[in-house]
């Protein structure tokens, strides 16, 4: 999503936002291990759309963060089946039975903020099941591509 009154520029400099540390993060997102593969990934995104990292926050025209949240889901699937028909009409009673199963549902938002200015200036956001092997730099990268697919780039 963009902003309607700050915009952002394709070939901008950018840098990551000081971001505070929550110590009631989930572990299963907030760790050493998925922030230096979620930041890889968010590196490289921006920087195939030619985007310029550079180390300093207050000299990037765009400041970086992310926010992960992981959450369990419960969906519930009722099946029917009996109750045969013939031309006579119906007969018999039919039966139902519930399902309930558990997941896994994680959530990814990146954000762009104008430096300058403070405001947000773009954001994307992604959330889906999770599965075994979610976490590895492979998918990460996968997901912040196509997170980052609407953002303006530059020519190479």
């Amino acid at each position: 999503m963009r902003s309607d009154v700050v915009s952002v520029q394709a070939g901008s400099s950018f840098a990551w936002a000081p971001v505070p540390s929550y110590s009631n993060q989930d572990p299963r997102a907030a760790n050493d291990i998925i922030d230096q593969r979620i930041r890889r990934a968010v590196e490289q995104a921006l920087t195939e759309k030619g985007y310029r990292q550079i180390s300093d926050p207050a000299s990037a025209a765009l400041t970086v963060a992310y926010y992960v949240a992981v959450d369990e889901r419960q969906e519930t699937r009722i099946d029917s089946w009996g109750g045969a028909s013939s031309r006579w009409g119906v007969y018999g009673a039919p039966q139902f039975s519930a399902h309930t199963d558990t997941y896994t549902e994680g959530a990814l938002i990146l954000d762009l903020t104008d430096r300058a200015s403070g405001r947000l200036a773009w954001r994307a956001a992604s959330r889906k099941k999770l599965h075994t092997g979610d976490g590895a730099q492979d998918a990460i990268t996968e997901t912040l591509r196509t997170m980052t697919a609407s953002l303006p780039s530059q020519a190479r």
